[in-house]
């Protein structure tokens, strides 16, 4: 005896999460040790991690499941002149972006 076909469909999520930034400002001057950042990830599933960094300095923890970061982190071992600043975000599909917004710190 056959049983009937069985229909398996699985989704496959291939989009990336999309970043916003709203602090800093592309080519802002930053003053001091603080860097205000501001940002919104979006992803059609579930945004599992985000990371900021400034080169090879990562500013704080990785951030879990957030959507909204809003938050003031303290520089001073980021060295003066152009810098980049890096927001790396991971869905629960693994899909990876990043932004980067370049500053200056005097």
């Amino acid at each position: 005896r056959t049983s009937d076909p069985v229909e398996v469909r699985i989704d496959l999520d291939e989009k990336p999460p999309k970043i916003r930034v709203d602090r800093p400002r592309k080519g802002k001057t930053v003053v001091g040790n603080r860097l205000d950042v501001e940002l919104r990830v979006h992803d059609d599933e579930q945004v599992a991690w985000v990371e900021i960094w400034v080169g090879n300095l990562r500013l704080g923890p990785r951030l879990e499941a957030v959507r909204e970061v809003d938050r003031q982190y303290d520089i001073k071992r980021v060295g003066r002149g152009e810098r980049v600043l890096r927001i790396v975000a991971a869905d629960t599909s693994g899909n990876e972006t990043t932004v980067e917004v370049p500053f200056v710190k005097k």
